[in-house]
């Protein structure tokens, strides 16, 4: 789309469509975010990816909107101003890179055919709570890891997934099956195990599959123990 009619195409969207956001669109979407400048590049920002099935109830403590919860998905972004660069006269940038992101996070939207709305009105005491529970979620997921350590991985730092490395687990599998690739290996785990991960292929690295610790911390222990199980057996 050309930039000219993408920035006439975008419009605050208060009615959302229950159609999921497939992970290669979402992974689009917060690339751009990754990519928007910031004062010194220092990005002192987080992203917070959140997806709102089952969690309705829980959003509406964050903006009371009835239309708000029934996106599928809302991204929070969290400026850090111990990280970010400070001009000679004492002003912290951390919120004007926080809104360039956001800028860029929204039109990349667009431009992948989603619907957007900027919400300025949350409660921050109940955003706050958010990042605490996605790191919980964090100590979990590399708590259940620690007990697997033929799995290689780099440590997240504020992201929401791990980057597991998947070449030992390329090769032959039961039944016959040769798996020799990221996607190949995240197609076989989502149509034989009902295991849903993204292919590295998709971010330039066939070498591993990018596991999401988003879901609940019940969903998350659960699927984590299949995941690793699965791997472990090839199953």
């Amino acid at each position: 789309m050309e930039f000219s009619d993408l920035i006439r195409a975008r419009y605050s969207v208060r009615a959302y469509k229950p159609d999921p956001v497939s992970d290669d669109v979402l992974a689009q979407v917060l690339e751009a975010a990754r990519l928007a400048p910031t004062a010194a590049n220092r990005q002192p920002f987080r992203l917070i990816v959140i997806h709102t099935a089952g969690r309705r109830e829980e959003l509406r403590r964050l903006y009371h909107r009835e239309w708000f919860g029934h996106a599928p998905v809302v991204i929070g972004i969290c400026a850090l101003p111990g990280e970010a660069w400070v001009r000679r006269d004492g002003v912290n940038y951390a919120f004007v890179d926080a809104a360039i992101v956001m800028d860029h996070l929204v039109l990349a939207a667009t431009d992948a055919g989603l619907g957007t709305c900027w919400v300025a009105a949350f409660d921050p005491a109940a955003a706050r709570e958010i990042p605490e529970r996605f790191a919980r979620r964090r100590e979990i997921c590399l708590e259940l890891l620690a007990r697997a350590p033929e799995m290689r991985f780099p440590v997240p730092r504020g992201a929401f997934y791990v980057f597991l490395d998947a070449t030992p687990f390329f090769g032959a599998w039961a039944g016959g099956r040769e798996i020799h690739d990221s996607a190949a290996l995240a197609a076989h785990l989502l149509e034989t195990h009902g295991l849903a991960v993204v292919p590295g292929a998709a971010f330039d690295d066939d070498t591993g599959i990018r596991v999401s610790y988003t879901l609940s911390e019940d969903d998350l222990r659960r699927g984590f123990g299949q995941l690793l199980d699965v791997l472990r057996a090839r199953a």
